[in-house]
């Protein structure tokens, strides 16, 4: 967490922090606090969930909430803890989604890691897909890819896109492909999907038609790349497309 919160403080935006977290705990909490390292932090411990599970849904209720208020706030970011979002990322975002916001499509990120030998690997991508049967979307001297997996263990949205989200069945838990806990992290990626795309999340490539560095998010346990009993983590990033 101590990591992941210091890449927020190098972001150069204000913001607001909030941890979701099933502990009460004074002395865990306090621990939170030490390690989070935010200047507006927010620890909130839910007591109506009713399954495990559905924690990490709660932050839903939250933006739902600032939204509902009037709140300043111009973005929404959704991040499971171990997530490394850099002012890199925010960056590419931000350029993207002026690129895309009259389109159906929203800027997404592939998760990464680095195995034992130093090599980058995708996170969740297992199956390497043809590049000349992605869907692509250009945009001057810019091309973004739509992957047929597409999880990302987070999600970033403008209000625009976060009054979409909120306040529509996209937001239930009956709208999706994946399991509960991983829903948590879909936001709009399956909702209003565009003709011919696997999803609304398109991932910006580099001009070498790879994977750009900065639509990366570092997945910093690295705990599938080395596992050898787990089909994630073990693709090249710069191989998922042939």
């Amino acid at each position: 967490m101590r990591r992941v919160c210091q890449a927020h403080r190098q972001l150069n935006v204000e913001y607001t922090t909030f941890v979701i977290t099933n502990t009460s705990d004074v002395v865990e909490t306090g621990l939170i606090r030490e390690n989070a390292s935010s200047n507006d932090l927010h620890i909130i411990t839910p007591t109506y969930i009713g399954h495990p599970y559905l924690l990490t849904w709660s932050h839903r209720d939250v933006f739902r909430e600032h939204i509902s208020k009037g709140s300043s706030h111009t973005h929404f970011l959704y991040l499971e803890d171990d997530l490394l979002f850099t002012k890199q990322n925010l960056d590419y975002w931000l350029c993207a989604r002026e690129i895309t916001s009259s389109t159906p499509f929203i800027p997404g990120f592939l998760r990464r890691e680095t195995n034992i030998r130093g090599e980058s690997v995708s996170t969740d991508v297992t199956e390497p897909q043809a590049l000349a049967s992605t869907p692509l979307f250009k945009a001057g001297d810019l091309i973004f890819a739509s992957l047929r997996q597409s999880y990302q263990g987070m999600y970033l949205l403008d209000k625009q896109l976060a009054l979409e989200f909120l306040f529509s069945d996209a937001s239930s838990p009956d709208t999706g492909i994946w399991g509960i806990r991983e829903k948590a992290a879909q936001g709009l990626t399956y909702w209003n999907v565009p003709a011919g795309a696997h999803s609304r999340i398109i991932v910006g490539l580099s001009q070498e038609m790879q994977i750009h560095p900065h639509s990366q998010i570092h997945h910093l346990p690295n705990n599938y790349a080395d596992n050898p009993n787990s089909p994630f983590g073990k693709i090249p990033v710069d191989s998922i497309f042939y």
